[in-house]
């Protein structure tokens, strides 16, 4: 499975490098280091990762990016910017226990998503010790179903913002792919993947917003800061919310 999603980021960089749009025989030469293929056979290879991502397309037997985005001004623009705490560094073998999140909106925090998640194993000691998360606060917590559903419903269609987001979304596509079939279909921007891009002594706006507001997102300091303050509900969005039972 983690070829699979591999592959598939692969071919959607290939075709925003293309300009949005390449042939089914060139998609399946560049994915498998092909000499040649029949058209036929390159549908075949590359068909079910074309129908089980949300970001791609068929134009006839052409691959294309499903739908163009507005590409407004950061100044502009709204995000969500999010953080997953989980049982360990493989999305195939490990778990989320905490997603975390803010919604901005012309650089101003508009919103807030924070679960915990149960994961019905218990979690690592070095797990415990990094993130200050118990077993026993997970156990009225929801569970990943209801989690993930719960923060794409506050995501929406918003363009996400990680720091090495290939991480974070790798755990958050290994779960949609078992509860729907289907991966991610809005984009990721990997804020660590900018710093490696970008000259060195220049600012850059993105890691700008990314220093001021991911200390609003839900976070081991955070949680420690609440921790001395008293329990907290495992589940909450925005100002004033309260905690949800859902499994």
């Amino acid at each position: 499975m983690q070829l699979a999603f591999d592959a598939v980021d692969r071919l959607v960089e290939l075709l925003e490098e293309r300009g949005g749009s390449l042939s089914v025989v060139e998609a399946a030469v560049h994915l498998f280091a092909l000499q040649s293929a029949p058209e036929g056979l390159a549908c075949s290879l590359v068909a079910d990762l074309v129908e089980g991502d949300g970001r791609l397309a068929w134009h006839g037997s052409a691959i294309a990016l499903a739908s163009a985005r507005p590409d407004p001004l950061l100044e502009e623009a709204e995000l969500v910017v999010f953080d997953l705490e989980t049982t360990g560094l493989s999305a195939r073998s490990c778990h989320i226990c905490e997603i975390g999140a803010v919604r901005v909106r012309a650089l101003e925090i508009a919103d807030t998503f924070e679960t915990l998640v149960r994961t019905r194993v218990p979690l690592p000691a070095p797990i415990q010790a990094l993130t200050g998360i118990r077993d026993e606060q997970l156990r009225d917590a929801p569970g990943i179903g209801a989690a993930v559903r719960d923060f794409l419903a506050f995501a929406g269609e918003v363009t996400l913002v990680a720091h090495n987001a290939r991480f974070d979304v790798s755990f958050l596509d290994r779960q949609l792919d078992r509860l729907t079939g289907r991966r991610l279909a809005v984009p990721a921007l990997d804020t660590a993947a900018l710093a490696r891009r970008h000259p060195p002594g220049r600012p850059l706006l993105a890691l700008a917003l990314l220093r001021d507001v991911r200390p609003a997102v839900p976070s081991r300091l955070t949680r420690c800061a609440r921790d001395r303050r008293g329990p907290r509900p495992p589940h909450r969005r925005g100002p004033g919310a309260r905690g949800q039972d859902a499994r």
